[in-house]
């Protein structure tokens, strides 16, 4: 497996931090300016943003961290929910990322219909895109890293050769039991990012 350059790991970084605004300019970052998209949660607030150009096969998706109470409550659902049903994975994972995963998602566009998790919203973005020939990117910071990696996982399962890598940052571990080993299996490169004040360090799982 090649390893990420460290301005790769930089860029992620970067759009990591700056999802978090209201207002983004994804033109600025090379970006088409028609290519971003907005999936937000039950509140209304951003809570990913899709990003992508036509010069380029690679599909940025940024999940936000956990940035409001209601988020940081979740977190403290410790127990585990079983993706069988919904994702057709065969593991479980913690509640409160199950959650976010599968909280309704407000529309952010005239087309998007009442009623869509933030999942399935997620998906519908990305299908055409994927059909496009494009590979997609993810990248999040904290609980935005864990949802990205289960999310990730149901994405190559269902598109196979759709993930063209995982950056996360600070990311909390997502699920229990086979969760590690059957997305090793399907997608060859992950990087782990732990970040301390003043330095960086990168760990690769494949």
């Amino acid at each position: 497996m090649k390893p990420l350059k460290r301005y790769q790991y930089e860029r992620y970084a970067v759009l990591c931090n700056l999802a978090y605004p209201r207002v983004f300019k994804q033109t600025r970052y090379g970006f088409d300016p028609n290519g971003q998209r907005i999936i937000k949660n039950q509140f209304g607030k951003t809570m990913i943003r899709v990003l992508w150009s036509q010069d380029s096969n690679e599909v940025v998706v940024v999940i936000k961290g956990s940035h409001s109470i209601t988020d940081w409550l979740i977190t403290f659902a410790m127990w585990t929910r079983s993706c069988k049903k919904s994702l057709n994975l065969d593991y479980r994972i913690h509640a409160g990322f199950y959650y976010l995963l599968h909280q309704e998602s407000q529309p952010s566009r005239n087309e998007d219909k009442l009623g869509s998790s933030v999942y399935e919203r997620l998906e519908t973005t990305l299908e055409p895109l994927i059909k496009q020939g494009k590979r997609i990117a993810i990248t999040g910071h904290s609980s935005g890293g864990a949802i990205g990696c289960v999310f990730a996982d149901y994405l190559e399962s269902k598109y196979p050769k759709s993930i063209k890598r995982i950056v996360t940052f600070g990311q909390p571990r997502s699920a229990i039991g086979s969760f590690a080993r059957t997305i090793g299996s399907r997608i060859r490169l992950i990087a782990f990012v732990a970040i301390w004040i003043l330095s960086l360090s990168c760990r690769h799982y494949h």
